[in-house]
């Protein structure tokens, strides 16, 4: 029989400090321990993505308006939930099996602007062949993604 799937989605607030982010991680592991597979998405720390926001349009003197400028939006924002990726990825090392992997790579697209939904998702695996798989730029306004097997 296959262990059911399940989704946890951690905002800012829940990911806000090291200590927030454990408890995250142990959140996880109980349900790992129930026999689930889960797949954890994370938001930017905190108020991190406020912060990115103030500074992308201190460089931009106001919102992007061209499609180069939301590209480059869209990279800067990403990075806040990069952060937040790597650190759950870390306190997750203390006993899951987990894989960090940014929304780009498991190809879900979201709509523009710090409020962001779900636009679409074209499920892929990415192909795990080197100990880098996994690092990398988000290419896009995304959430990341963890996925523990």
């Amino acid at each position: 029989m296959q262990a059911g799937l399940i989704v946890q989605k951690y905002g800012g607030t829940s990911v806000g400090s090291i200590e927030r982010i454990q408890a995250v991680a142990q959140r996880v592991a109980h349900t790992v321990e129930q026999g689930k597979r889960v797949v954890v998405v994370v938001s930017a720390m905190g108020e991190e993505t406020d912060r990115l926001v103030e500074l992308g349009e201190q460089i931009l003197q106001g919102s992007p308006t061209t499609p180069a400028q939301w590209r480059e939006w869209d990279m800067l924002l990403s990075t806040g939930e990069q952060v937040s990726i790597a650190c759950w990825r870390g306190a997750a090392a203390l006993g899951l099996p987990a894989l960090s992997l940014t929304a780009a790579q498991v190809g879900i697209v979201t709509t523009r602007g710090s409020r962001a939904g779900p636009h679409s998702a074209h499920p892929h695996r990415p192909p795990l062949a080197t100990p880098r798989a996994g690092r990398g730029g988000g290419g896009g306004r995304l959430s990341g993604h963890h996925q523990s097997n």
